[in-house]
């Protein structure tokens, strides 16, 4: 968390896209995946949503996505 502040105080920027982190994740092998705060696995149909929604957004599009429940129970 140190190092963090510092590199944050001298002005650094370090940005990847979400689909620059799922790359990296794949390259080395995993399956990326997104987890809820209690640590469970999201239903894959909502990442799918909310990758989607993050392209669009990065493009600058405003558009609205119903992402619907973030739990599959």
């Amino acid at each position: 968390m140190l190092e963090e502040n510092v590199v944050a105080e001298a002005g650094t920027v370090h940005f990847l896209t979400l689909d620059q982190i799922r790359d990296a994740i794949s390259e080395l092998g995993y399956v990326p995946r997104q987890r809820d705060v209690f640590y469970q696995l999201l239903d894959e149909a909502f990442e799918q949503k909310a990758v989607e929604a993050n392209r669009a957004n990065q493009k600058g599009e405003k558009r609205l996505t119903n992402l619907g429940p973030m739990i599959d129970k």
